[in-house]
């Protein structure tokens, strides 16, 4: 209840946490900002003392009362020292590099602890991925701590929320506090593994002549690239493999569409039965195909009584120029 309470309203979790981020420069945990517990082993701790107490006073046991005292005491000296090896540490961020989709950020954080005497066992935490890293704080010294954040997107990423966490000297009560330092990796765009397209055997030989600016003449397929512009993709070769039918229909799946079939063949030639149909629609495609009488028969064929055919095609009046039956741009779209 109180993490909903928390996670819907910012001003609220500012002023219970005592802070407003991104904490920008040095951040110093002031008392205010501490917050301490007791620990599993401090419930147990407590129990124990008030099973002893509750004895001596039974059975009047001088040196009951004298043990029962003395740990109650050293539970409270535990509790002083714990808050006091977390307060008043002072936090600051250091440079992240960057980094790629798909890697850890490594953030990283200076802990000042500002005393003569040293503080061991402070453990930093980050709460979005949970990486963690215990250091010791050596007297007038600095400590550093390296968070590995993981970097899903590109973009800037963020730290986000770090806690700093004690249980020193006796482990019987848990001091934190929270951090969010205005820290930031940027995130550069997964890189591209797919190998480079083969080298021609003219090329190899060294017998290609150098293209000149804006040349784009069709040399042949190869597979596609991520930098390859879509003016270039063979679409039409494309839509004929057996991953984008795959993608095709774990997408129609996705969608809960339970009407939609797809078929792998040819508009000349489909397993589609007789009078099935009763509408067919062509966006650009029988203008790519070879034999189109052969196309429109098979529509005919597929359509019912009555039915309809919607075309969105390209239509040639004139024969095509040589040159532009090779521009790769008049044919690919």
């Amino acid at each position: 209840m109180i993490g909903s309470l928390i996670a819907r309203s910012p001003r609220f979790s500012n002023w219970l946490y005592g802070f407003t981020p991104p904490e920008r420069g040095t951040v110093v945990l002031v008392h205010r900002r501490v917050y301490i517990v007791p620990a599993r082993l401090g419930w147990l701790f407590a129990a124990t003392v008030a099973i002893l107490l509750i004895g001596s006073i039974n059975y009047s046991l001088s040196l009951g009362f004298v043990l029962t005292f003395m740990l109650a005491g050293m539970g409270l000296a535990g509790m002083v020292h714990t808050a006091r090896n977390l307060a008043r540490i002072a936090v600051s961020a250091g440079r992240a590099e960057p980094v790629f989709a798909g890697e850890s950020a490594q953030f990283r954080l200076y802990l000042d602890g500002r005393a003569e005497f040293e503080r061991p066992a402070i453990l930093a935490r980050h709460l979005a991925s949970g990486s963690q890293l215990v250091v010791d704080i050596a007297p007038g010294a600095l400590a550093e701590v390296v968070l590995a954040v993981p970097a899903r997107r590109r973009g800037w990423l963020p730290l986000g929320r770090v806690m700093l966490e004690t249980r020193f000297p006796l482990g019987i009560f848990r001091a934190w506090s929270y951090v969010e330092p205005d820290a930031r990796c940027l995130v550069y765009p997964r890189a591209e593994h797919s190998p480079l397209p083969r080298s021609s055997p003219e090329a190899t030989a060294g017998a290609v002549r150098a293209l000149a600016p804006g040349n784009e003449d069709f040399t042949g397929l190869r597979a596609y690239q991520l930098s390859d512009s879509p003016r270039h993709v063979a679409w039409k070769s494309v839509a004929r493999t057996e991953e984008m039918l795959t993608k095709a229909t774990a997408n129609a799946r996705l969608a809960k569409q339970n009407n939609v079939e797809f078929i792998d063949g040819l508009v000349e030639a489909t397993t589609l039965p007789d009078n099935s149909g009763d509408v067919v629609i062509s966006n650009g495609v029988i203008n790519l195909v070879p034999d189109k009488l052969a196309a429109y028969l098979e529509i005919y064929r597929i359509l019912k009584p009555g039915g309809r055919l919607q075309i969105a095609d390209v239509v040639v009046q004139k024969p095509v120029p040589q040159d532009a039956r090779e521009d790769i741009d008049l044919w690919t779209g």
